[in-house]
This record gives structure tokens, sequence and C-alpha cells, in this order.
């Protein structure tokens, strides 16, 4: 399992970057694994959060972190709403999935084909691909040499 790095964790790797150049040096190996993680991590971290002089420092470390976890938009599902609305124009409208993208687009709603095609097929009770426009007997071309 992934988790990341903990400020007591940067706070170690602070102190270690502190002793470069002495005898109480060591390597990333040693180092990583007094703070539970792999070497690569800590040598991902050193290169992510140096300064440009090269430097370390913990709280920048965190913060320049908690930065980039901010960016990133996390993966959230399709809400049951939007779920509903689906599910409604397949069973009483028998819309193709490119017909509701197409009508969610209009109303400034992204969605994929893939997504809806993905629920279509989850759907346990097979009300949903029965009211497809194949009625669930999808049946695959043959080419032609």
């Amino acid at each position: 399992m992934y988790n990341q790095l903990t400020s007591a964790q940067r706070y170690h790797l602070f102190v270690e970057h502190q002793n470069r150049g002495t005898r109480k040096e060591r390597t990333r190996k040693e180092i990583a694994a007094e703070i539970g993680k792999h070497p690569s991590t800590v040598s991902r971290e050193y290169k992510r959060n140096t300064t440009a002089r090269g430097g370390y420092n913990d709280a920048k470390a965190q913060a320049m972190t908690e930065e980039r976890r901010s960016h990133g938009e996390p993966h959230n599902k399709t809400p049951r709403l939007l779920l509903w609305r689906i599910e409604q124009w397949i069973t009483e409208k028998r819309w193709p999935p490119a017909q509701i993208v197409g009508t969610l687009a209009k109303e400034g709603t992204r969605i994929s084909k893939q997504t809806i095609h993905n629920y279509i097929h989850a759907d346990k009770s097979g009300k949903l691909l029965a009211n497809t426009r194949q009625g669930g007997s999808i049946t695959e071309r043959r080419k032609r040499g």
C-alpha cells in the first residue's frame, strides 16, 4: 500500500541531510531503513524537494508536498443523481450512451461513453442491459480479408 512521508520522517531526512560530509553521514539505504521506507522513496523525496542550492528543509518540503497535493483533483465517483438520470434515459427512452453523452455535454456535464457502458454492465439486475437498443445481444462482426 502506498503512503506518503510524514512530517516527522521528513524532519529525520532534514537532520540526515545536515550531516552530509561528516563522519556521521549514512547511505540513503540506511536512512530509509530507519524511517521504514524504501530507499527509492528517500531518493525521490530529496530529488523533489531540494532547493536550487541543494539544501533540504523539512518544513518547506512538507509545504511543497501539500501544495502539489492540492493541485490534483481526486477521482470522485459519478454522482448518484447523474447515474439516476442516465438510468432513466436508458430504461424509458432507450437512449444509447453516445446520445446521453451529447445531451449532458450541452448541459455542461462531462462524462465518457465508457463510464456509461461500465455502469450498464455493472448493473446486476440486467435491467439496463436489456433496455439498450441491442437488448444485451451485441454480436461481433468478423473481419473479412
